[in-house]
């Protein structure tokens, strides 16, 4: 998927769980993690996927309860690479 079909299709259909900043901490936990863009030509954008919204747009089963708590997406530049990262921080106790 290109730079900005997956730009457009993250803030769209996740908007209402896009995090500010670049990084995340969990409140339970304490735990952090961050990615620091080294120029104005990286992007990087954290989504809770621990949410209801973010499982009804990923289609993710009710009954399915265990999720990892974010999705890092970083954007090196339009004619560069994506990556995706999954993160779970704490321990999810269920």
């Amino acid at each position: 998927m290109s730079y900005n079909s997956m730009l457009i299709l993250l803030q769209e259909e996740l908007t209402a769980c896009q995090q500010l900043g670049t990084s995340v901490k969990e409140r339970k936990s304490g735990l952090k993690v961050g990615i620091k863009p080294l120029d104005d030509k990286e992007i990087v954008l954290f989504f809770k996927t621990d949410h209801a919204s973010a499982r009804k747009c990923l289609q993710m089963p009710e009954s399915d309860k265990k999720s990892c708590d974010y999705l890092a997406l970083y954007l090196k530049d339009k004619n560069g690479s994506s990556q995706y990262f999954r993160v779970a921080l704490g321990r999810d106790g269920r």
